[in-house]
C-alpha cells in the first residue's frame, strides 16, 4: 500500500498455519530481520505476536486483539479473493494487503481431495 510500484510475492501457506507463523513467513518473503513489532488485521481485530516471555497487550476498549498463535490462516482467508492486512514496523506503518488468489491440493496428501492448500 502506497509503493510507486506495487510489490508482489507468490507464496504457498498452510491453512492450518496459526497467524504468528504466517507473519514469519511474511516478513521473511519481504526480506526483513524481524526487528520491529507486526501484527495482521482482520475484520476490525488485531491479531498480536507476543515476544518471547512476554505478556499480552493491556486490553484497549474498542480494539480487539487475539493472540496471533491462536488462530490460523484459514480462520481468516477462505475464499479466493478474501484479504487481511499485515502491517510491520508499528511506528512506520508498512501496510500490507496479502490476499488469497488460489486454493491448491495439499500436496502431502493427494488421495483426499478436502485438504487444500491456500495461495497468496
Amino acid at each position: 500500500m502506497g509503493s510507486p510500484v506495487p510489490i508482489k510475492r507468490s507464496l504457498h501457506i498452510p491453512e492450518n498455519m496459526n497467524l504468528g507463523y504466517v507473519q514469519e513467513v511474511l516478513m521473511l518473503a519481504m526480506g526483513w530481520k524481524g526487528f520491529h513489532l507486526k501484527e495482521i488485521r482482520f475484520g476490525g481485530i488485531t491479531y498480536f505476536t507476543r515476544m518471547a516471555g512476554g505478556e499480552d497487550p493491556e486490553p484497549m476498549e474498542d480494539f480487539p486483539q487475539r493472540d496471533s498463535f491462536q488462530y490460523t490462516l484459514g480462520d481468516l482467508l477462505k475464499l479466493p479473493g478474501d484479504t487481511f492486512t499485515f502491517i510491520y514496523d508499528l511506528g512506520d506503518d508498512w501496510k500490507h494487503i496479502v490476499k488469497l488468489t488460489d486454493i491448491m491440493p495439499n500436496r502431502e496428501d493427494h488421495t483426499d481431495g478436502d485438504k487444500k492448500k491456500p495461495l497468496l
